[in-house]
């Protein structure tokens, strides 16, 4: 299935209009982990698979003679990026033991967001990592808490960054019926 917008082209093979699922925004964040970890958990716990989001801006845009190589660049840099992406959905999988949703888009990460949480009304939570550092929860966490024009329509669920997956599985073992 392709689903398009003004600012988000995704690719995903299979998506099932009434499976509700976790949502996780990957990204090269330290929090990003303890994020796709709880995810995974829950998952493993609830039966609902997670869903990965991959938003990625390649370079590629400019002056006409460089463009064979900023093509070959950006290309590069798309591969990493789906190689990346691979690479965290097996480890979703491993953890939660169901096959992750994987979603890779060329868009800057807050229109893709809003664009992808307001074509799947089926989100249960949007599962986020909050930066390790004590003066910011994360340019992510951030940007969402602060944009006045971006609405969720889903639960936003912060896991601290600096919880261990330990500390993790005790705090939904403990949550969880």
């Amino acid at each position: 299935m392709r689903v398009q917008g003004r600012n988000l082209k995704v690719i995903q093979d299979t998506i099932d209009p009434q499976q509700k699922f976790f949502l996780v925004v990957v990204d090269d964040t330290e929090e990003f982990t303890q994020a796709l970890f709880y995810a995974s958990k829950r998952s493993a716990l609830t039966e609902l698979p997670v869903a990965l989001l991959h938003a990625q801006m390649p370079d590629g845009e400019g002056d006409h003679h460089w463009i064979s190589i900023k093509e070959m660049v950006r290309g590069e840099q798309l591969e990493k990026g789906r190689k990346n992406l691979r690479a965290f959905a097996d480890k979703a999988r491993a953890w939660s033991g169901h096959e992750p949703m994987v979603f890779h888009c060329e868009s800057q990460i807050l229109p893709a967001l809003e664009e992808f949480i307001g074509a799947h009304e089926n989100i249960c939570s949007l599962i986020l990592g909050a930066g390790t550092q004590t003066d910011s929860p994360g340019p992510l966490v951030t940007s969402l808490v602060s944009s006045s024009r971006f609405t969720l329509s889903c639960p936003l669920v912060i896991v601290p960054g600096h919880l261990s997956f330990a500390e993790i599985e005790l705090h939904l073992e403990h949550a969880m019926p």
